[in-house]
């Protein structure tokens, strides 16, 4: 058994569907974020204030990625 599924099995049953709950939006929001960015024009990009979005919302991405995995 590896310590990731340990670590899991560890928590309280409400605590990991809560944890995994909070995971799936965070990401479906930073990659709804992405799409949109992805599909604007160089130039739209470039000028636009989507570039700090993206930067924060992969900040915040990486943090609930690793809290929850940690």
């Amino acid at each position: 058994m590896d310590d990731l599924q340990l670590r899991l099995e560890q928590l309280p049953p409400d605590s990991f569907n809560e944890a995994l709950e909070n995971y799936n939006k965070e990401t479906d929001e930073y990659n709804d974020i992405i799409y949109k960015y992805n599909a604007m024009s160089y130039s739209q990009q470039k000028s636009s204030s989507m570039v700090n979005a993206k930067i924060e919302a992969k900040c915040e991405y990486n943090y609930v990625a690793r809290s929850f995995y940690h």
